[in-house]
């Protein structure tokens, strides 16, 4: 068995302007649990414990959603919570440019596999999760980050990552890495 998920890998110099801005978010000490900056992607679709004979068909889905998805760019802009402000669970970093791309995408996926998304799909970098009992206020970092701005990442392809859960958060392994066309 095998936890899988679908994601667009961020490059490193995105990765470190997301990691400044997580810096820059002053919450409660120990509020927040951070996405280590190794982990930070773009998940297109969460696929969950997988048996590892399942594996191979998962992948082909995938293929054959890349083979037909032309490349495009994205640009991470923006700061915000689900699901809201006033009541944030996720802290992320959001897509403008190229949304529609990376929702059609993560739609074929969907429709591919069969596996549809628990809630709508929104693209975003999640940043960290908000532990369960505690609040943190974050309107005030709504409006010094709404103008954040990451980076444009070409999107050449996707990877499927196997994610391994541990004490100290998720180990992320690449399983493949499939390219658009």
């Amino acid at each position: 068995m095998a936890r899988i998920f679908f994601a667009i890998v961020m490059p490193e110099e995105i990765k470190d302007k997301l990691e400044l801005l997580q810096g820059r978010l002053v919450v409660e000490p120990g509020a927040v649990k951070w996405v280590e900056k190794q982990n930070l992607h773009l998940t297109l679709q969460f696929i969950g414990e997988t048996p590892d004979g399942q594996i191979q068909k998962f992948l082909d889905d995938a293929a054959s959603v890349a083979e037909t998805a032309a490349r495009f760019t994205i640009k991470i802009r923006g700061f915000g919570s689900f699901p809201s402000t006033f009541r944030p669970r996720v802290l992320w970093a959001g897509v403008d440019e190229g949304k529609e791309k990376v929702q059609q995408l993560a739609a074929g996926l969907s429709e591919r596999t069969g596996i549809q998304p628990e809630k709508p799909f929104s693209p975003h970098v999640t940043l960290g999760r908000v532990h369960q009992g505690r609040t943190v206020r974050i309107s005030n970092a709504m409006l010094s980050e709404r103008d954040f701005y990451a980076g444009a990442v070409s999107v050449e392809g996707f990877v499927c990552m196997e994610s391994t859960l541990t004490p100290k958060g998720p180990v992320y392994r690449e399983i493949a890495r499939l390219n658009l066309k």
